[in-house]
């Protein structure tokens, strides 16, 4: 009688895959990025020294992170009728799902779709990187009925990201907050997102199919939803003792407790 494999749920001690990306060590509480700890990482270097590191291997020195600054800058704008689509979403649309809708509807316009050299890749990769702040800043303004706020060459590209979600230049401190917090969700190892999207590329789909997944697995609130979990669970218990009371009572409940 053949050996029946054990079932796994949710995968679990199943390997899936090997990467040099990074390595989630639960018993140090660190995440490695290559061989370099995440955190100090965040604290002593910038988001495009770790997006070089993540797609080449190597942190850049100033030249190099200023001549990767210059190619997303090339790619910040979108195309002149892509805004319409977020006007045509209804009002009550989840960021996410406009977040979502807009990286798949950029694949319409990708010249280069069914590329799929490591070089192609790259160069793809680094146009969405370019990109995506100005769907999730602009898809957010158009649903509320707020004024496009176009990017801004002469920013740095996270201070950038900011001023368009917030439509006003950043103080130092504040960009500087945003870039680190870019930063540490950079690269979690293999996330339920990180997974899907792996699936997805595993049929060779294009790179526009394999984010979009991504994103839609990032929205469930046991993923990257459960910040904003989080936050109704804050709103509801509205003040520390209301919220210490809700823990319990959530505790108590075997409910549950977002983040």
């Amino acid at each position: 009688m053949p050996e029946q494999t054990a079932y796994k749920p949710g995968l679990d001690g199943v390997i899936a895959t090997e990467t040099k990306l990074s390595y989630l060590d639960v018993d140090a509480e660190e995440i490695v990025l290559r061989g370099y700890e995440l955190i100090e990482l965040a604290e002593n270097k910038q988001y495009l020294d770790l997006v070089q590191l993540l797609l080449q291997g190597v942190l850049p020195d100033d030249g190099q992170r200023s001549s990767l600054e210059q190619e997303l800058k090339k790619e910040y704008d979108l195309p002149a009728d892509f805004f319409s689509l977020f006007s045509k979403l209804p009002k009550e649309t989840h960021p996410m799902d406009a977040l979502r809708t807009g990286i798949s509807a950029l694949a319409g316009y990708e010249k280069n779709l069914d590329g799929r050299r490591e070089e192609e890749i790259s160069k793809t990769a680094l146009r969405l990187l370019a990109k995506i702040p100005n769907i999730v800043a602009n898809s957010y303004h158009i649903l509320h009925d707020e004024a496009v706020v176009e990017p801004k060459q002469e920013l740095p590209y996270s201070t950038n990201f900011l001023y368009m979600i917030t439509g006003k230049e950043p103080t130092q401190a504040e960009a500087d907050y945003f870039d680190q917090s870019l930063m540490v969700y950079s690269e979690h190892e293999m996330p339920n997102s990180t997974f899907a999207a792996r699936v997805i590329a595993s049929t060779n789909a294009d790179i526009y199919g394999a984010l979009t997944g991504a994103v839609a697995s990032l929205k469930g609130n046991l993923h990257g939803g459960a910040n904003e979990a989080v936050m109704h669970m804050l709103l509801e218990g509205e003040t520390t003792d209301g919220f210490r009371h809700l823990l319990y009572e959530k505790l108590n409940n075997k409910e549950k407790i977002m983040g």
